[in-house]
């Protein structure tokens, strides 16, 4: 049984982890909305809404009581709220390592002490300078609040099993359904780690019929924050993602079903970039810390460290099975934060060990200096993950989502339609419609999201006035292969039949993607955005373009001047990618030099993206600038070795070059 009394070094170090945390997670909070999902989440929480399955119901609840506070905007807000979250999940996860050393501790019939509190309090901040526990805290996600669930989880079973208290356990089981309404997939894998906690140590709680199910009740009392879901769809939310308010619907937003899911295949290629995650998160030093640590739980806890092994071991297997990580990936970091949470434990147990020793070896009297001097030591740690990822987490001056978003509104008629590629700029753009009332008037919606038959639905609700073309009802009617296979000719007849139908009514504009080929003769570049034009374009004239290139302009002189915006990862690679697609539509019009011109200034956002290297290199090789075009090619495979297009053009280069 552990010896953990509070004391004022526990009171001392909670203040200390809280404060600093907090006060870090504050100074690089992003000020306002932020790309992808957590843009979404700003205008759920803002809303009360329910955004993608499974809606994340407890999420949307809480963070929805920060959208009031009197502090900046609704966007800031919601970020602050992750920070908050994190920040108290590091507070319990430093009880939690001081329950796990003072169990050790017992076994040795030693109390805690000041040393175990530094060590606990190093450990713990170690954690929250990895970039997966930052990241998640300074912007709108799910996975700060998912990290305090399942910290709080581990603290409730590692107590059930000192004092064998029915009630903790029945405690646990109703947060850990309730923790499902925040992330089902998540906590789901954590099941098997538990239940072989539960087991390992009082067996016969499994075979107590009544107990078993007393658990299964408060655990579906838990679970039933998912009724949130039917009784707001039946509000009309503006958002109302999956209209769950059917059973049918609800079932399938529940189990998933209408996710944007980012696990496009499950393969073993994702097994050795999760492993050397860890030494990424952090750091080289600190990561053999923890494969010490792991050894040391072994040898002091087997039962506790085969609870965390598999902990561990069942999240990042499936991460890498789905494929989901990526350092840019920041829900593939987020989705990792269970596995950083243990190896920060592991962490732990290697620094309570080395104390060990070097108390040890300090009760020498030439050696008495040494101990207060490696204490030190251990407090500086930290300074690693820090150090490391600053520059990476530092999003206090991301504002390009917001900037993105207002050019995306205000660049186009007041009544237009604009058809999007991807979900970031249709979440970004429901926070300014939806919670700063801009650009109300705009119709934005995501062709790709046009497959699920409750968008398809929703749009005709909420646009009345659009006549939707036949094709947008046959898109979800495509099996995954089909899908596919038929996207390049599907997208052409959907954009054709809108404008044909629209086009007295409202503008249309389009974001570029890599199935426009078929529609090129349609379009006009107008910034980040194309204008869909009711007649083929046969040959692109200069006051065509005027609109764009006046946009490439202001777009040069803001990342000139304001450059530290767009310092940004996550506005870096949107960027890149977007005018990367707009070169490609003006290289299809055999228009190079305009093409080479996007690819240069896509690389100023992204200097290593080797699709986009390649496709420099081709215009270079076109106009004839062979050495250019080889040094270019080189690049891209330096980056990307299995780049098979940059082989290939590299080839072809080198062949016209050995030609007399």
């Amino acid at each position: 049984m552990s010896n953990l009394k509070p004391n004022r070094y526990i009171l001392v170090g909670s203040l200390l982890i809280f404060c600093i945390s907090l006060g870090a997670y504050v100074y690089t909070l992003c000020p306002t909305v932020y790309w992808e999902d957590s843009a979404e989440f700003s205008a759920a929480l803002g809303t009360l809404g329910l955004p993608h399955s499974p809606s994340f119901p407890l999420y949307v609840l809480t963070g929805h009581l920060f959208s009031y506070l009197p502090i900046g905007n609704v966007a800031f807000r919601t970020n602050l709220f992750s920070a908050f979250l994190a920040s108290l999940s590091l507070l319990l996860f430093y009880y939690l390592i001081l329950i796990i050393l003072s169990r050790v501790r017992a076994k040795e019939k030693r109390q805690l002490n000041l040393v175990d509190n530094l060590v606990a309090l190093s450990s713990t901040l170690i954690l929250a300078f990895t970039s997966a526990f930052w990241i998640n805290a300074v912007r709108a996600e799910v996975y700060a609040l998912n990290a305090f669930l399942l910290i709080l989880l581990i603290f409730l079973i590692v107590k059930w099993t000192e004092t064998k208290d029915a009630k903790l356990l029945f405690l646990f089981f109703f947060i850990f359904g309730l923790s499902f309404g925040n992330h089902s997939l998540l906590m789901f894998l954590c099941g098997p780690a538990f239940l072989y906690f539960i087991w390992a140590n009082q067996s016969q709680s499994l075979i107590d019929f009544k107990r078993i199910i007393l658990c299964l009740l408060v655990f579906i009392l838990g679970l039933s924050i998912y009724l949130f879901l039917p009784l707001r769809s039946i509000r009309n939310p503006l958002m109302d993602w999956g209209d769950p308010q059917t059973f049918s619907n609800f079932l399938e937003a529940f189990t998933r079903k209408t996710s944007l899911s980012y696990h496009s295949s499950f393969g073993f290629a994702g097994i050795p970039y999760v492993f050397t995650s860890l030494v990424y998160q952090f750091t080289p030093f600190v990561f053999w810390l923890g494969v010490l640590g792991l050894w040391i739980f072994f040898k002091k806890d087997k039962k506790m460290a085969l609870f965390s092994l598999i902990l561990l071991g069942t999240n990042m297997l499936y991460v890498a099975l789905a494929g989901a990580y990526r350092i840019e990936n920041y829900d593939g970091q987020g989705y990792l934060i269970v596995s950083y949470l243990i190896y920060s434990i592991w962490i732990a147990m290697a620094l309570g060990w080395a104390s060990d020793k070097i108390r040890e070896l300090s009760s020498a009297s030439r050696f008495k200096a040494f101990g207060p001097i490696v204490m030190i030591l251990v407090l500086f740690l930290p300074f690693f993950p820090i150090r490391a990822h600053f520059q990476e987490c530092n999003k206090r001056n991301a504002k390009q989502a917001y900037e993105f978003g207002i050019s995306l509104l205000s660049g186009v008629e007041k009544d237009a339609i604009v058809l999007v590629n991807n979900a970031s700029p249709l979440f970004i753009s429901w926070y300014l419609k939806y919670v700063e009332q801009q650009g109300k008037e705009v119709k934005v919606i995501d062709r790709k999201t046009l497959k699920m038959e409750s968008y398809r639905l929703h749009l005709v609700e909420e646009f009345p006035e659009i006549d939707f073309p036949k094709a947008i009802f046959n898109i979800g009617k495509l099996n995954k292969k089909d899908y596919q296979d038929s996207l390049k000719m599907m997208t052409a007849l959907f954009i054709k039949e809108m404008i044909r139908s629209n086009e007295d009514k409202f503008p249309i504009y389009w974001e570029g993607g890599k199935d426009d080929s078929l529609i090129d003769d349609y379009l006009t570049p107008n910034g980040i955005l194309f204008k869909a034009q009711p007649k083929k374009v046969e040959r692109l004239t200069e006051e065509m373009i005027k609109t764009h290139y006046e946009f490439m302009e202001k777009l040069d002189a803001k990342t000139k001047n304001e450059s530290k915006d767009f310092e940004d990862l996550k506005t870096k690679e949107y960027y890149s990618i977007t005018l990367d697609e707009v070169g490609s539509y003006f290289y299809r019009k055999n228009l190079i030099d305009d093409a080479l011109y996007h690819y240069a200034f896509s690389l100023r956002f992204d200097q290593q993206n080797p699709s986009v290297l390649n496709n420099l290199g081709v215009c270079l090789a076109k106009k004839g600038m062979l050495q250019k075009a080889v040094l270019v090619f080189e690049e891209a495979l330096r980056i990307d070795p299995n780049n098979q297009d940059a082989h290939n053009n590299l080839g072809l280069c080198l062949s016209k070059l050995d030609q007399p």
